[in-house]
């Protein structure tokens, strides 16, 4: 059996990545996981392009309005 590769965004692959530990409720683990087969991704990416997208917003936030 081989080892199934985790796919990791673009973006991600030219550092060096960080490992995180997260503590959730089971059913919402399970659903997360279904919907990242579903849609030919990794929970990992999902949560990467998540706090990515989240990162952008709050910096764009900041900006003053004219």
């Amino acid at each position: 059996m081989t080892a199934k590769k985790t796919k990791v965004p673009k973006y991600v692959t030219t550092r060096k990545l960080g490992r995180l530990n997260l503590v959730i409720d089971p059913d919402l683990k399970e659903w997360a996981h279904q919907y990242a087969r579903e849609h030919h991704t990794s929970v990992t990416a999902l949560i990467i392009d998540h706090l990515v997208h989240l990162k952008e917003r709050e910096k764009s936030d900041d900006v003053e309005q004219i």
